[in-house]
């Protein structure tokens, strides 16, 4: 595409296209490369423009590939981490979790002594052992930094390990975040009120209550969520009636097994009974009603009841045991370091293609 461009080869986004009408990039473009026909190299990728596609005197806008070209490089390097890890739920106490960094690109990666730092909500929290610090990766290594977190209190905590390291020459810096909700041993009413074997009943700071018979989440702001755990329920079959009235696709309930998401609901609406099987010999189950930061709705809490066990050799099952409008999703992590290719590299980035009057 020849005409106008931007001389500042410093700037985020770029001009381009021709003066006269009918030469532009247009919506369905985003995304795509704007290249210099005579080198071949990609000079830009397609971001926005005016509602009038090529319209006169006027042109697109492209984010500028140069920019960004030390952030490609790192996230293209072939180095890899974890970058985000949710720990979930976790009870008062330590808690250890490793990390893996490896390369897996051409050049090798150095780390120097201390590269490595955490964040700390108690003294107790820290780097448990080491052994990347002053070590190089060549291609196809790897070293592990554990670490120990302390539960002592309820409520949702975030850590971030942060490290530098070398690579051709240059010096990036890297972080991996961690966040868990803490819970602590739930009130006696809570506990003793839940018909089903366990090893622990536990709550975050917007507790469960017990009302006449049912088990209420608690009243919570905006932003926040009230959680029940049980634990060490054994293999079988557990029913319960259920009852919530939350904002529709905004607010939702969800029940956890073991760390993944069975059932998650959002809207007005009851069940009676609920079927949830168990097939560990010691399992967690986690109930979990969260707000999103916009207006209320109804009561704006979930209700449990009639809570029942019946063990089972995960062959036999109760009658009809299967759930009306089950909604059974599955659940992800998200791990991250380097990227495969320059476009999903730059996703983040940018903008849909779109247009402004």
């Amino acid at each position: 595409m020849g005409g106008a461009i931007s001389t500042s080869v410093n700037s985020e986004m770029f001009c381009a296209g021709t003066y006269y009408q009918g030469y532009d990039s247009c919506s369905g473009d985003s995304g795509g490369p704007i290249i210099n026909k005579n080198t071949g190299v990609q000079l830009g990728i397609v971001s926005w423009g005016r509602t009038e596609c090529g319209a006169y005197g006027s042109y697109g806008v492209y984010t500028n590939v140069s920019h960004y070209t030390d952030w490609i490089e790192q996230h293209t390097s072939g180095f890899t981490y974890e970058q985000e890890v949710d720990l979930g739920i976790r009870n008062v106490g330590e808690h250890i979790r490793a990390l893996t960094f490896t390369n897996t690109g051409n050049s090798s990666v150095s780390f120097s002594p201390d590269s490595f730092a955490l964040t700390q909500f108690e003294a107790s929290d820290r780097i448990a052992s080491n052994q990347c610090d002053g070590r190089t990766l060549s291609q196809g290594q790897s070293c592990n930094v554990e670490i120990i977190l302390n539960v002592v209190e309820a409520g949702v905590r975030e850590y971030t390990l942060s490290f530098d390291y070398t690579q051709n020459g240059n010096i990036y810096s890297g972080e991996s975040g961690f966040t868990l909700s803490g819970v602590v041993d739930a009130s006696s009413a809570l506990s003793s009120g839940i018909d089903l074997p366990n090893t622990g009943v536990y709550s975050n700071d917007n507790e469960w209550t017990v009302q006449n018979g049912l088990f209420k989440s608690a009243t919570i702001a905006h932003n926040q969520e009230s959680i029940l755990v049980i634990e060490g329920v054994p293999s079988g079959w557990v029913t319960f009636d259920l009852e919530y009235a939350t904002q529709s696709d905004a607010d939702y309930f969800c029940i956890e097994v073991n760390g993944s998401v069975k059932d998650k609901f959002s809207g007005d609406y009851s069940y009676s009974p609920w079927y949830l099987q168990l097939t560990e010999s010691s399992n967690q189950i986690v109930f979990k009603y969260v707000k999103d930061g916009n207006e209320s709705y109804g009561s704006d809490s979930v209700a449990l009841s009639r809570f029942e066990f019946e063990a089972s050799d995960n062959t036999n099952s109760p009658t009809n045991p299967s759930n009306p409008g089950d909604s059974a999703i599955s659940s992800s992590s998200d791990s991250g370091g380097s990227l495969g290719w320059l476009t999903l590299a730059l996703l983040g980035l940018l903008p849909l293609r779109k247009r402004i009057q």
